[in-house]
């Protein structure tokens, strides 16, 4: 069943932000081009995973106190290296999903997604939020309900050394507030497909227009052929972080829609990896 603050975002996106802002100027971002692809699979990098559920407590509604909530999560960890002598524990990246599909348990990590941050050094985790897949819980598409589940999640799966999130579509909204609300922590951002203003529309929190406790490190990358989500709210959000002396990264797919290929997603945030770890 379509949930209703779900159907109500994929409407709003589409026929009222297309006029929210004026597009920006390019000269400082980079293009890609989008070629057809052949029919190979990923080249899997050899992983140890783990799953789990977090118990966590929703907040600011009127919820049966019985009610069990929890927070699904994914950790994919590089295999040890027998020549690998270090004891320093990896960097971990938290991925945020879109607003369609929560991830797979058993798919998480060979999937494009776990395997590009695997490919450059990190251990990745997936936290479905509330109601998508195994995390149950109040649908509150990214706010504070979320943002305890996601707390319950990173602590249950005893992550260490947390250094970036990346978010896709509504999963922007949710990498960032989480990015906010733990600034001591999370050094940078790579946001795709997002929709970074939404007070004007659906009475929820907007990252466009407060930059307090993001990092000052940011990546996006949108399609400039986004109908669901208008490239013109990304360009608008690119030059508002510029403007507060963010070191803002932007790439602008030549074509592709709101569902960019796999292999499109996976190239573009290999790039990003490389520069916002730098």
């Amino acid at each position: 069943m379509v949930h209703f603050k779900r159907l109500i975002l994929s409407l709003s996106a589409m026929f009222q932000l297309t006029n929210c802002a004026t597009p920006a100027k390019t000269d400082d971002r980079s293009n890609i081009q989008i070629k057809s692809e052949d029919s190979s699979e990923i080249s899997i990098t050899d992983f140890v995973s783990r799953t789990g559920q977090a118990n966590y407590q929703p907040g600011g509604k009127s919820l049966p106190v019985a009610k069990t909530f929890l927070a699904q999560w994914i950790l994919c960890s590089p295999a040890a290296k027998k020549s690998d002598s270090t004891s320093q524990p990896v960097q971990t990246v938290i991925a945020f999903h879109r607003f369609d599909a929560g991830f797979s348990p058993t798919e998480f990590c060979k999937g494009w997604i776990g395997q590009v941050f695997l490919k450059n050094g990190f251990q990745v985790i997936g936290i479905n939020r509330p109601n998508y897949v195994g995390s149950i819980g109040p649908d509150d598409l990214s706010g504070r309900d979320s943002l305890n589940a996601i707390d319950a999640a990173v602590k249950q799966s005893k992550v260490e050394n947390l250094v970036g999130c990346w978010g896709y579509d509504t999963g922007t909204i949710a990498a960032s507030f989480y990015a906010k609300s733990n600034s001591e922590k999370i050094k940078w951002l790579i946001l795709g497909g997002g929709i970074y203003d939404l007070e004007s529309y659906l009475e929820s929190r907007s990252i466009a227009w407060d930059n307090h406790g993001l990092p000052k490190s940011i990546y996006l990358y949108h399609a400039i052929d986004d109908t669901f989500a208008p490239v013109n709210q990304a360009n608008s959000f690119s030059d508002q972080l510029r403007t507060s002396e963010f070191k803002v990264f932007k790439t602008d797919i030549n074509s592709g829609g709101h569902d960019l290929p796999w292999r499109a997603h996976m190239k573009i945030v290999d790039q990003a990896i490389k520069q916002v770890s730098q």
